[in-house]
């Protein structure tokens, strides 16, 4: 199964590309090692408990499997704005706009995903998004 969790669905919006696509709160109706591929987009900064939601994601790998995140690096996010590269209106609109619940970093993000064994194949950071591909 392939698999894309986004935060919100929009009712108008399937693309026919192969993936199934659900929110967090349906992840528990999805068997544990049964995705070959997850992606989660500006997901995890929707949800309160955005390590929990990840850990689910893992949970759901089966072996040879790959999982990509992309989100908001606090840290980056930090630096741009006292380094000038962006406005506090920016830096409050990322923190508190659009219902964001959470904001994480890459270091946190992979660690917690080598705690689970998987192996980082892809990292990267570009301006305040990280993006970060793992294999089971």
């Amino acid at each position: 199964m392939k698999l894309n969790i986004l935060a919100k669905i929009n009712a108008d919006w399937f693309p026919e590309d192969g993936y199934t696509y659900i929110t967090p709160d349906k992840l528990s109706t999805i068997e544990n090692e049964s995705c070959e591929d997850i992606i989660l987009t500006n997901t995890l900064e929707y949800m309160p408990n955005r390590n929990d939601i990840l850990v689910q994601c893992m949970n759901k790998m089966r072996k040879n499997s790959t999982i990509s995140l992309i989100g908001i690096d606090v840290m980056n996010l930090a630096t741009n704005l006292i380094n000038g590269n962006i406005t506090i209106d920016e830096f409050n609109n990322v923190l508190f706009g659009k219902e964001q619940k959470s904001i994480g970093n890459i270091f946190q993000t992979i660690t917690l995903m080598k705690n689970y064994n998987l192996d980082i194949i892809d990292k990267k950071i570009a301006g305040l998004t990280y993006y970060i591909k793992a294999k089971k």
